[in-house]
């Protein structure tokens, strides 16, 4: 489904432009995902073959080209893990629509300004509240949705953070973020931040402890791959990812597949639901689990929906979220100062 999107926007090329374009800056993403150029009058936004045109008070038009007018003033987004950059500076007031709203966890923000859609896109609503920027993934975009949007001049880009599986690949996506709520440099100075600090918490040590990461739905047990993002977690906590399989992709066993493995975990990060042990003991699934140490990422999890902060800053903040793996799996003193808890 990816690949008719990219093409999609083939037409962001453009021929000829009346705007000066002195090279002011630039940034380009040491991974390969996106490049930012900004010139005198306007600003250019590549993510990976799609081109994206930011004009400054309207002041550019360019031939054969989208051009999305800044500062943007409102933002339609579809995804949790765009918010964080948002909450950062202050700028959620700029968040008019969201996908699934009672998705969001809003424990300590206020996001009752909100309006709720669905994966069947409000174009009119759009159109009538002048969305200046529609931020979408592409698994929920088709051939009739891009032609929609693109019929009724709806500003849209795709950003497809999910790809990013290293962490400091994934935390790379708060430049764009930056960029797009008028935050740029700002957001620069956050990534060196955050890459510094990964950096001096990352563990090399030869001896690894054995992490499980997951849990049975239904009969079926899942866990993330060991070149996940969690999977890299891990790696760089000093653990070594187990009952799972060397991919990105999630990885699904059967109980009987799972309980072959005769597994024998340190450390399991459960991935669910539960807040306390005796959770663990009323399902008799998990009892051919034994963990010494067991977490959960519910710290910051509402009772009511059971939103979690964790998928909104803690995916974009992998230094912080580091530093929990390492005192999880290095059985230190755990802090428990962000988004796991201990529940054994």
């Amino acid at each position: 489904m990816r690949y008719f999107v990219y093409f999609a926007f083939i037409f962001y090329s453009f021929q000829s432009w009346a705007c000066d374009s002195k090279i002011i800056d630039q940034y380009q993403s040491p991974f390969g995902q996106f490049e930012i150029v900004n010139y005198s009058d306007y600003s250019l936004l590549k993510i990976r073959n799609r081109k994206y045109f930011f004009s400054k008070d309207k002041k550019c038009t360019f031939e054969n080209a989208k051009v999305i007018n800044m500062p943007i003033k409102s933002f339609a987004l579809s995804s949790a893990t765009y918010v964080y950059m948002f909450t950062t500076h202050n700028k959620l007031n700029l968040i008019k629509y969201f996908l699934g709203k009672n998705f969001l966890w809003t424990d300590q923000i206020d996001l009752s300004h909100l309006k709720d859609f669905s994966t069947e896109f409000p174009y009119e609503d759009f159109l009538r509240d002048q969305i200046g920027l529609f931020i979408v993934y592409s698994d929920i975009l088709n051939d009739m949705k891009i032609k929609k949007l693109q019929n009724l001049k709806i500003p849209y880009i795709v950003i497809d953070d999910y790809l990013s599986d290293e962490p400091l690949q994934r935390a790379e996506w708060n430049i764009v973020f930056g960029f797009l709520i008028g935050n740029y440099k700002e957001s620069l100075d956050l990534y060196k931040e955050i890459t510094n600090s990964y950096k001096k918490i990352k563990v090399s040590n030869n001896k690894k402890v054995n992490v499980l990461i997951g849990n049975f739905q239904g009969a079926i047990w899942n866990s993330p791959g060991k070149l996940s993002y969690f999977g890299n977690l891990v790696r760089d906590a000093g653990g070594e990812l187990i009952g799972t399989k060397d991919q990105r992709e999630t990885v699904y066993l059967s109980r009987e597949s799972f309980v072959g493995l005769n597994l024998k975990p340190d450390v399991w990060l459960t991935h669910n639901f539960w807040r306390s042990e005796d959770e663990i003991k009323r399902d008799k699934n998990y009892k051919v689990i034994s963990a010494e140490r067991i977490f959960n990422n519910t710290a910051k999890m509402s009772a009511k929906n059971h939103s979690n902060d964790f998928w909104q800053a803690g995916i974009a903040r992998p230094d912080l979220m580091l530093k929990e793996y390492v005192e999880m799996i290095g059985n230190k003193e755990y802090l428990g100062n962000y988004w796991y808890k201990r529940i054994k």
